[in-house]
């Protein structure tokens, strides 16, 4: 009897001891810092598109900043389709290891226009900043005599080109055409933004709406002709370029939501569904610290990426504005009616 009860005591200690093990562990994992958590980890950054491209250049011009600035290695990996957007959104992990970067316009419409192969929801993502929130821009051929909004619209048979079929050069270049009753269709299926600018050049198509991202360097190279901006800022790119609106074009008011969309564009980079809040916070904070430094280094190294520093727009205000678009049920309806009136393939 006695060896017993020594039994269960020992026994009752060393669950108790486990218990206690266990308590500790649990408590230090919740009292551990994102700052914590970062340190030294390594960081995947998808990047939506192909290297040396517009959102490319940015985000490794970014990367280092950031990395310091949360104490991580961060590592860009390219992927030009969707499929890297989907992979990030569907990551199981949820630790808040891995960033996606991509045009808030393409990432934006895509799922509003329910686009083939996109499995995400802009409004579950956790957004971290628009890192260039820029302007939109209306790009003529050089090897066509467009010289005003007048001359477009005179006009016959204009060719606007494209990407993907529902992508934002699509949705852009369709909006555009209502808004201006140009006689014009959407040349969609060209690979890619590059080739699209190179069609341009070419004199194979008439006008693209695009960011001002990478505008000044296609325009210098005389691939393109900027016409005017879209929306009523002037770019920080582009500050000699008068918008449409200063030009006296004006919006028919059934249009002002979809003009708004195409209006704006930049490049948003999100962490998955999911993730910590307190990581989500940190690594905003990290990117709103950048910004609001203006580190001279930083400034040079992204304005030499997309021709232009622009401050970054904070992830919570980048999450209301997406929100909004997903909230609004008219929006999708008018975007795929204009998609549809305007779009045509490419012949190959």
């Amino acid at each position: 009897m006695r060896n017993g009860m020594v039994r269960l005591i020992a026994l009752i200690g060393i669950l108790t001891l486990g218990l206690a093990v266990i308590a500790g562990c649990t408590q230090a994992a919740k009292t551990q810092t994102a700052a914590e958590y970062y340190k030294g980890k390594t960081v995947i950054w998808v990047v939506s598109s192909s290297a040396g491209g517009g959102t490319d250049l940015l985000a490794r011009a970014i990367a280092p900043y950031l990395g310091k600035e949360i104490g991580a290695t961060i590592r860009i990996e390219n992927d030009a389709s969707d499929a890297g957007v989907n992979a990030v959104y569907n990551d199981d992990k949820k630790d808040g290891l891995t960033f996606v970067i991509k045009s808030s316009n393409a990432m934006s419409g895509n799922d509003i226009l329910k686009a083939p192969g996109t499995e995400y929801s802009i409004d579950k993502f956790n957004f971290l900043g628009d890192l260039h929130p820029g302007a939109t821009v209306f790009n003529v051929s050089p090897q066509k005599p467009y010289k005003t909004i007048d001359d477009l619209k005179k006009a016959k048979g204009l060719k606007g080109a494209a990407s993907s079929a529902r992508g934002s050069l699509t949705i852009g270049a369709s909006v555009m055409a209502e808004v201006l009753a140009l006689d014009a269709k959407v040349i969609t299926g060209y690979d890619g933004n590059k080739n699209v600018t190179l069609a341009l050049g070419r004199g194979e198509a008439d006008y693209q709406v695009t960011s001002d991202g990478g505008a000044k360097q296609d325009r210098d190279a005389g691939y393109v002709n900027t016409l005017f901006i879209v929306g009523e800022d002037r770019s920080s790119v582009l500050p000699e370029v008068p918008t449409m609106i200063e030009l006296g074009a004006k919006v028919p008011k059934e249009l002002e939501t979809a003009f708004g969309f195409i209006s704006a564009m930049g490049y948003v980079a999100a962490m998955p569904p999911g993730v910590p809040q307190d990581r989500v916070e940190y690594v905003r904070t990290a990117l709103d610290n950048l910004s609001n430094r203006k580190d001279k280094a930083l400034v040079d190294d992204v304005s030499k990426a997309l021709d232009g520093w622009a401050p970054f727009m904070p992830g919570k205000k980048v999450q209301e504005k997406m929100n909004a678009l997903k909230a609004d049920k008219n929006l999708a309806g008018t975007l795929e009616s204009l998609v549809k009136k305007y779009s045509a393939a490419l012949q190959k």
